[in-house]
């Protein structure tokens, strides 16, 4: 049958579960309540399992006050096809969903939010879902779409400043879309002791136009000292007014990883890196991932992995076999090189390519270059260097079994290097090549 909460009260305005189990069906609403800790539903060590209805329209109000719609303080939430929990604010943390306590929230299915925009929860962190020291796991059909934040996070916000774990996994077919936050994040805000995976599903517009927006900072996820491993799914159609379209990472303990054939696409910023800012922290790809036709606003430059200065791509233990990563580098100059990796590559000239027209990637004994250079050039005593052409000359002609020249670039034979006669051969320790210049 068909039934209806209303109500008021300091935790749980609706409902309130202590060491007990509380079940919802198709029919069932909450709706109009408020409290400071779980607007609708507060559960307390105890069980609630959402098969169905509607918790709408509930309210945490107060100092510090979380979990709009559902506040699991311990207990367990499990959400499954059919269940919409919508309309619902946190004035701190969590308007829709506040998970802590080491509680656990399982999204097997259901909405959080809604396509339309009266159907969006909004908070000042964690609009569709916060989780502070707890568990969430978000998998099959589940949906976190159109909530907003005035802060960060806008569809999921995950970790704290406290010494416990917050977790997030993302599988199957699982949507984070159309969310956005006044900060950073506008799809998942990824914080200190927050650990996110991300197995499959999509962050991003599943039709053109539904893809999360940040204000600031990562539009798709935002990671702040903390912990994102991409393993799998795909990350697309998000924007930033500031950087870091699809992935922005910051602070010296962040880490991303991009394992397998992760995909970062169609994503754009206003400043830099339509695909992925490295602001600082540790950035690390293997596998097979695709980072590529991402783009900058207005300009349509392309601009797929933006490393600001200081800041390489680590290569992970499995490797990096193939995939294609687009690269700018912050502070590279005419005639100037950029290291790009921390270690050499096998194939680099295949998988990394410039964003930066007239530059080219490189590949050396100990690192890849996004490079400005005029040649790579190696003697036979194995040593491997890039320079002008007339360094290379000089150091092919002096040493003792001559080596080899690579052309990077065009050479101007107008330079002083060469004289006047552009068809004079330049003879290298060994042999006579004739060579053309523009």
């Amino acid at each position: 049958a068909n039934s209806s909460v209303q109500g008021t009260r300091a935790s749980g305005g609706g409902v309130y579960v202590m060491n007990g189990t509380f079940i919802m069906e198709d029919g069932s609403k909450i709706t109009g309540s408020s409290a400071s800790y779980g607007g609708g539903v507060y559960v307390a060590k105890g069980t609630f399992t959402m098969g169905g209805g509607t918790i709408s329209e509930n309210k945490a109000s107060g100092d510090g006050a979380s979990g709009g719609g559902v506040c699991i303080s311990g207990g367990t939430f499990t959400m499954s096809d059919g269940a919409v929990i919508s309309k619902n604010t946190a004035a701190s943390s969590g308007g829709g969903v506040f998970v802590s306590e080491r509680g656990d929230f399982t999204m097997k299915g259901g909405t959080i939010g809604g396509p339309e925009a009266e159907s969006a929860n909004s908070a000042e962190n964690g609009g569709g879902v916060y989780i502070f020291e707890g568990t969430f796991t978000m998998s099959d059909s589940a949906v976190i779409s159109g909530n907003s934040a005035d802060g960060s996070g806008g569809g999921v916000y995950v970790g704290g400043d406290s010494p416990g774990s917050s977790t997030f996994t993302m599988r199957d077919r699982a949507v984070i879309s159309g969310n956005s936050a006044t900060s950073s994040g506008g799809g998942v805000y990824v914080y200190e002791t927050g650990n996110f995976t991300m197995e499959g599903g999509t962050i991003g517009e599943t039709t053109a136009g539904d893809g999360n927006n940040a204000d600031i900072a990562g539009g798709g996820v935002c990671v702040y000292e903390g912990t994102f491993t991409m393993n799998g799914g795909i990350i697309t159609g998000n924007e930033s007014d500031g950087s870091g379209g699809g992935i922005y990472l910051d602070g010296v303990n962040a880490k991303v990883t991009l394992n397998n054939t992760s995909s970062i696409s169609g994503n754009q910023a206003v400043q830099n890196g339509g695909g992925v800012y490295v602001s600082d922290g540790t950035f690390t790809v293997s596998g097979s991932p695709n980072i590529r036709g991402n783009y900058l606003f207005d300009v349509n430059d392309v601009n797929n992995v933006y490393l600001a200065s200081g800041n390489t791509i680590t290569i992970g233990a499995e490797d990096l076999t193939g995939g294609t990563i687009g690269v700018t580098a912050e502070g590279i100059g005419v005639g100037g090189k950029v290291k790009i990796t921390n270690t050499s590559v096998a194939r680099a000239g295949a998988i990394f390519t410039s964003d930066l027209k007239g530059y080219t990637i490189v590949e050396s004994n100990d690192a890849v270059y996004l490079s400005d250079v005029e040649t790579m050039y190696e003697t036979t005593n194995g040593d491997k260097r890039m320079g002008t052409f007339k360094n290379a000359l000089d150091a092919v002609n002096s040493s003792a079994d001559g080596g080899t020249i690579t052309l990077l670039k065009n050479i101007d034979r107008t330079n002083a290097v060469f004289g006047a006669d552009n068809d004079t051969p330049i003879t290298f320790k060994g042999s006579s090549e004739s060579i053309s210049f523009i």
